[in-house]
């Protein structure tokens, strides 16, 4: 055998550490992708609920978003929707992710994250991936919509002249 050569089957230290950090580096993304989902999943199950306030839907995601991080602690989270909102005041330093939401094309809220410390973000970190923020804008958009249909089946069920009264005539 060769010096300097390895084995047939045998993986050379080289080999084995750029394998461990791509096997860690792929586990921190699944790592994330995971929290992300977890987040989105308690979002969608609480806003199920449609006699919730636009401040306690605010509020869902502003307690909800910080879970999709892997340090929660340095994120502030604020939820502006019609007349509710959640969530702290932005600072000034920092990165910071807004997304609107909106209805029929029109904006009714916005959702904002920002990092307080961005010193305290881990080397590798990435800023957070604005396919999240978009996706609880959509859940958002669709709890409004939602619960626009469901006040107008209401009204019309309480409504005795939307009462609908079918007779059958003979032939």
């Amino acid at each position: 055998m060769a010096a300097g050569s390895t084995p047939r089957g045998q993986d050379s230290p080289d080999d084995r550490d750029t394998l461990a950090a791509a096997l860690e580096e792929r586990s921190r993304q699944l790592d994330a992708r995971l929290r992300e989902t977890r987040c989105l999943f308690e979002v969608s199950a609480s806003l199920g609920d449609y006699g919730l306030s636009c401040a306690q839907a605010a509020q869902v995601v502003a307690v909800c978003l910080p879970m999709a991080f892997e340090r929660p602690e340095i994120v502030q989270i604020r939820v502006a929707l019609d007349d509710g909102h959640a969530g702290d005041d932005m600072p000034a330093a920092g990165w910071h992710l807004s997304q609107p939401v909106q209805r029929d094309g029109v904006r009714i809220g916005c959702i904002d994250l920002a990092c307080f410390d961005p010193d305290a973000v881990l080397p590798g970190a990435h800023l957070p991936d604005p396919s999240l923020l978009q996706a609880l804008a959509r859940e958002l958009s669709r709890w409004f919509e939602r619960r626009t249909a469901a006040d107008l089946l209401r009204r019309s069920e309480a409504s005795p002249s939307s009462s609908i009264v079918l007779t059958s005539s003979p032939p």
